[in-house]
């Protein structure tokens, strides 16, 4: 996860970075849910998590900073933010009426991004 908010910091088109991201960051809310919690949770269950858990809420400022700063992202979401958010949408992802449906994560993702994209670019 890290090491894909890091490659978003540099690419060349931070909208489909902040989308690859996303992406995979749902993937892992609704695949792990020990992921969401030690993303979320108020106390890491190790040291070494919680410099994980530091690292990748810094890397997503800088991108959410970028995504800004280029007319991308609406003001005011910041990494802990959108963590709750991917969270929620995980959590809806799973208790879908449509479990059997694959494009569930994707159309939910969407209609997360409609209200943070700057435009409706999702």
């Amino acid at each position: 996860m890290i090491a894909e908010v890091r490659r978003g910091v540099t690419a060349p088109d931070v909208r489909a970075a902040l989308h690859t991201f996303l992406d995979h960051a749902l993937t892992a809310y609704v695949e792990d849910e020990a992921f969401a919690a030690e993303a979320l949770g108020p106390a890491p269950t190790t040291e070494r998590t919680r410099e994980l858990r530091d690292e990748l809420v810094g890397m997503i400022r800088d991108l959410l900073a970028r995504a800004v700063s280029e007319g991308v992202l609406r003001p005011g979401i910041d990494a802990p933010d959108l963590l709750v958010l991917l969270c929620g949408v995980a959590y809806a992802v799973k208790n879908s009426p449509y479990p059997d449906d694959p494009a569930v994560a994707t159309r939910y993702l969407k209609a997360l991004l409609n209200g943070v994209l700057a435009t409706d670019a999702a």
